[in-house]
């Protein structure tokens, strides 16, 4: 696999999931190219508003979406035990 995402549409809302390219082939265009894709077909498919969840360390993936005119809405934090965070 080179490069995956996915797309979750629910009524008007759509989140864009796991977009992740194979380490060996970043900086190629393929996360740009499924960002891209995914929701102009939510779109087509009548969403409004498309969402999506990435991790405050990952850098490269903020820097991806914001040039797609995604901002922050929120923080979010998973919560775990000592010892259990991953």
């Amino acid at each position: 696999m080179a490069a995956c995402g996915l797309l979750k549409i629910e009524g008007d809302h759509a989140g864009l999931f796991a977009v992740t390219t194979a380490e060996a082939l970043r900086g190629r265009g393929l996360g740009t190219a499924i960002v891209a894709a995914l929701p102009s077909e939510a779109r087509r498919r009548r969403a409004r508003v498309v969402y999506l969840q990435v991790t405050a360390d990952n850098d490269a993936a903020q820097a991806l979406y914001r040039a797609f005119g995604f901002t922050r809405a929120h923080d979010y934090w998973y919560r775990a035990r000592p010892g259990e965070q991953y």
